[in-house]
């Protein structure tokens, strides 16, 4: 009967469990009901790099490329612990040092220089 006096009233009221998703979702509450943090660009970025460019994946998964996958919990550990693992710095926050041809002569080095994968 909740639903047909949320349609009744005129208001469309999130709700959001394991067996349900229903109502108009505000991404912002959901985040900070679950407790975790958005995946930012940046974010995708450091992960790329410690993924793709190590050579672990080909790409990132597509939920994250799509943007499916809108918030985390420990993403930036993670990041931190491989970025220590391959001895790489995380990249610049701006997105906007490197450039297309410097990346390319970083991602050949490090190709060479990869360790085995923890």
């Amino acid at each position: 009967s909740k639903p047909a006096d949320a349609a009744a009233d005129g208001s469309d009221e999130m709700v959001v469990t394991a067996f349900e998703v229903s109502g108009s979702i505000d991404y912002t509450k959901l985040i900070e009901k679950f407790g975790s943090k958005p995946l930012t660009p940046y974010l995708l970025r450091r992960l790329e790099n410690v993924t793709v460019k190590r050579g672990t994946v080909p790409r990132l998964h597509r939920f994250l490329r799509r943007e499916i996958f809108f918030s985390h919990r420990d993403i930036e550990k993670i990041c931190e612990l491989l970025e220590g693992w391959y001895g790489v710095d995380p990249p610049p926050v701006d997105g906007e040092g490197g450039g297309e041809e410097e990346e390319g002569t970083g991602q050949q080095q490090q190709q060479q220089q990869q360790p085995t994968t923890p």
